[in-house]
């Protein structure tokens, strides 16, 4: 594979959710390093795709099913702004009152 190859089948399992792809596309010595102050930092660097998954793929999964942002919990509110109000749906656009 080209290197634009394994890029683009890199995003198409990111997109797809295939993470034995995305781990299938990573050397078996892959250092991955995350940035300072980050606290996926805390055991950076991670070595090998199965430490990648662990320590920052599970990680980040886990922040974003308890983040209200990405919990299917929005609603609309008065204003053209949107809230974040447990157990309502969320809907764009003009309001439907």
């Amino acid at each position: 594979m080209t290197h634009k190859e394994v890029i683009e089948a890199l995003y198409a399992a990111f997109a797809g959710g295939d993470i034995p792809a995305v781990t299938a596309l990573m050397a078996d010595d892959i250092h991955w390093s995350e940035a300072e102050g980050n606290k996926l930092a805390d055991r950076s660097p991670y070595i090998g795709p199965q430490a990648v998954v662990e320590g920052v793929f599970q990680r980040l999964a886990e922040d974003f099913a308890r983040s209200p942002l990405f919990s299917n919990t929005w609603t609309r509110s008065s204003s053209p702004r949107r809230s974040v109000v447990p157990n309502e749906a969320f809907t764009v656009g003009a309001n439907h009152d």
